[in-house]
């Protein structure tokens, strides 16, 4: 690591605010269903602002893989950081996650937006049955000190977000704004973002349930919550990522779409095959050498980042954790879901240079 830590931490962050700001989005980017959406959210919430109303009802933000959910949400929370900033000041609204949280089910979905998960955001442990442990006070002044001025949440990938989580949600931010815990989530506007063809809730029941008489509390509160709550729905259609049309290009669409509503036919598994890395020729395969591989175990992916790390051929940093007030044995079995996302050990490498500052992995 280099001598002046201090220096190196604040390179890091301003080479990763340099790409935040390449990253922005603005409205005429957007198609005319993005664009759609977008008035929709930030338009409304222009005019709440003006008569110092509430916006009515939670929108859903809906459409399969590919149509740039994520440059949508891009450019709603600017738009809004924007008017709150211009309204209150940059000393209330220093940045746009100060005005917008985004968060998700998993940390890996969360990452791929810019986001945490929603445990880790909330303060939500473990869920029994639809009910969340209390937070100790200091928890719960911290979580209030951190969305003070949040005035929305985004929650991306919805399939996975069950009724039971959905009504933890709801009773974490009804703790946190208790000015406001008459109102379903407090009093920030949530925003829902996914495709529910996509993977389900672990372990929980979908927002799309059949509901009976002989179905939990818990369950009937939270199908309530999201039918009264979320009002309006959008769906995206316009494809932005595959959009080739050459003969592999429409097979590998309608593979997907097969996939996705679990119809998948012959000639999608036959045409999947052709792709196999072992049926690549030696060119081939070498070009998805820095590939992103997903893989079943965190075992697995621990070993292939290791692997990654070494073939740099610099020296490996491992950083551990230092905990207080609870053993460094207990600190490691925290899951970092509830530390935002901060692992027990982290490892570093210099893969590269760029204007003098040195980049990690």
């Amino acid at each position: 690591m280099p001598p002046n830590l201090e220096t190196f931490i604040i390179a890091q962050k301003q080479l990763v605010q340099e790409h935040v700001d390449r990253e922005l989005v603005l409205p005429d980017m957007l198609n005319d269903g993005q664009r759609l959406v977008y008035d929709s959210v930030v338009e409304e919430f222009r005019n709440a602002l003006d008569s110092d109303t509430y916006m009515p009802g939670n929108p859903i933000a809906m459409g399969k893989g590919g149509v740039e959910k994520s440059f949508l949400i891009r450019a709603m929370e600017y738009g809004i950081w924007q008017l709150l900033k211009d309204k209150y000041g940059q000393e209330e609204y220093p940045t746009v996650r100060t005005a917008v949280k985004l968060a998700a089910f998993t940390g890996k979905a969360a990452f791929q937006v810019g986001g945490v998960t929603i445990h880790s955001l909330l303060g939500i442990g473990k869920i029994d049955g639809g009910n969340i442990l209390p937070l100790d006070v200091q928890s719960l002044r911290r979580l209030q000190r951190d969305l003070k001025n949040t005035r929305f949440l985004f929650l991306d990938e919805m399939s996975m977000i069950g009724l039971r989580l959905l009504y933890a949600i709801d009773r974490r931010l009804r703790q946190i704004f208790p000015s406001h815990h008459d109102k379903p989530f407090g009093i920030l506007i949530v925003i829902v973002l996914g495709d529910f063809g996509q993977l389900p809730p672990v372990m929980d029941a979908p927002v799309y349930a059949c509901i009976t008489e002989s179905s939990h509390s818990v369950l009937h509160h939270s199908f309530r919550l999201y039918r009264d709550s979320f009002t309006r729905a959008f769906e995206l259609t316009q494809q932005m990522r595959q959009q080739g049309e050459t003969d592999m290009d429409v097979r590998f669409q309608n593979a997907l779409l097969n996939i996705r509503m679990g119809e998948i036919q012959k000639e999608d598994w036959e045409f999947l095959q052709t792709r196999v890395l072992t049926q690549l020729s030696p060119v081939e395969r070498a070009m998805f050498d820095d590939a992103v591989v997903l893989l079943s175990m965190n075992k697995e992916v621990d070993e292939r980042n290791m692997h990654m790390m070494e073939r740099v051929g610099t020296p490996v940093a491992k950083v551990e954790a230092l905990y207080h007030g609870i053993s460094r044995e207990e600190g490691a079995k925290v899951d970092s879901d509830y530390c935002n996302n901060l692992e027990h050990v982290l490892y570093f490498v210099v893969v590269s240079t760029v204007d003098g500052l040195d980049v990690v992995y």
